[in-house]
């Protein structure tokens, strides 16, 4: 019986039992970064050809278009094509539709083709939508909530899914500073200055502008006089 118990919680920790249907990625973005919310789709093999569901964005989020470099076009929203499954018959890909709905965004994702359109595999990323980050956005995390959420069952278009309303993690982070590493004073080049500031942060001193990122060489968050060594190694070799 213990053995069983541990089986089963081996399969819930490994994500056997992964609850059916859509889910959002957790996402981090500072200010004015760019970056994607991933959905995933859950299911049985080639159980569902359609879905739906009304999308809310963390405050201080909004879509925006991102260029493609291979195919050299803009879009603010893709489908995986690799989870997407052709049967004979089948010409019309899936298509994308939105629209606002009581403050979220509705989506609907569907092919004139019906069953002939499914999608395939068990789990993985099904849509990337393509948001930015306000420069004045508010740090911490947020919950925001998906509601609304149908999938159409490929076996019967009369039938769907409807899941249940969920939340996905979204977190506002510090926006990091560009740096040159090495360059501990900030003046835009490594020389003898930035040895002498790194030496004296080593002594127990504050240098009146020191960029902590810059001098920590060796990434172990601590300066110490290997990080001096690197950055008068850096300094001799130009």
């Amino acid at each position: 019986m213990r053995k069983l118990f541990f089986i089963l919680l081996s399969m819930v920790t490994l994500g056997c039992f992964a609850q059916k249907g859509l889910s959002v990625e957790p996402l981090s973005l500072s200010p004015g970064e760019t970056g994607q919310l991933v959905i995933n789709l859950t299911q049985d093999e080639d159980e569902f050809c359609a879905f739906q569901f009304d999308l809310s964005l963390p405050e201080g989020v909004e879509i925006v278009s991102a260029t493609d470099e291979e195919s050299n076009t803009s879009n603010k929203w893709t489908l995986n094509t690799n989870r997407i499954h052709y049967t004979d018959g089948a010409n019309t890909p899936h298509k994308i539709s939105s629209y606002n709905k009581s403050g979220a965004i509705r989506f609907m994702v569907f092919s004139m083709s019906g069953t002939k359109v499914r999608f395939s595999g068990t789990s993985g990323a099904i849509m990337y939508i393509n948001v930015k980050a306000a420069d004045d956005l508010t740090l911490g995390e947020q919950n925001v909530t998906v509601k609304n959420v149908q999938l159409t069952l490929t076996n019967d278009l009369t039938r769907t899914f409807v899941q249940d309303n969920f939340t996905y993690t979204f977190t506002g982070k510090e926006k990091e500073e560009d740096y040159l590493l090495g360059d501990v004073n900030n003046d835009g080049e490594v020389d003898v200055f930035d040895i002498m500031d790194v030496q004296s942060y080593i002594e127990g001193n504050e240098p009146e502008v020191f960029i902590f990122k810059a001098a920590d060489t060796d990434e172990d968050e601590d300066i110490t006089i290997f990080d001096l060594m690197d950055i008068i190694d850096i300094v001799l070799n130009n």
